[in-house]
């Protein structure tokens, strides 16, 4: 089966190393104090991590959105599997209906 976007495992290895890395740079700008004082001398520095940030919160949601991808795939894929398996299903039905009736008149004549 071609898939694209990730697999559930691989979105969730990413997923867990940017939360990680985001969780380490949210702590960073709290220990700097760049979380209550926005009137800081360093704000080329605050600047960065905010950008750090922003980014890792983009990559984030990119992550999700492709996981969402395959998500869409495998159901697309399934869904096509499951119409095949109703179509025989039906066809398997209306068999067993025709030689049942066959049966039946044959039994009665």
């Amino acid at each position: 089966m071609n898939s694209i976007g990730l697999s559930r495992k691989v979105a969730q290895e990413e997923l867990e190393s940017l939360v990680a890395q985001k969780n380490v740079v949210i702590q960073l700008m709290i220990d700097k104090g760049y979380m209550d004082n926005p009137f800081l001398s360093d704000q080329s520095s605050k600047a960065g991590l905010e950008f750090k940030l922003n980014d890792l919160r983009r990559q984030i949601a990119e992550v999700r959105e492709y996981h969402s991808l395959h998500l869409l795939g495998s159901l697309d894929s399934e869904s096509k599997r499951l119409n095949s398996l109703t179509g025989g299903l039906i066809g398997l039905t209306i068999a067993l209906i025709a030689a049942t009736i066959a049966l039946v008149v044959r039994a009665f004549m």
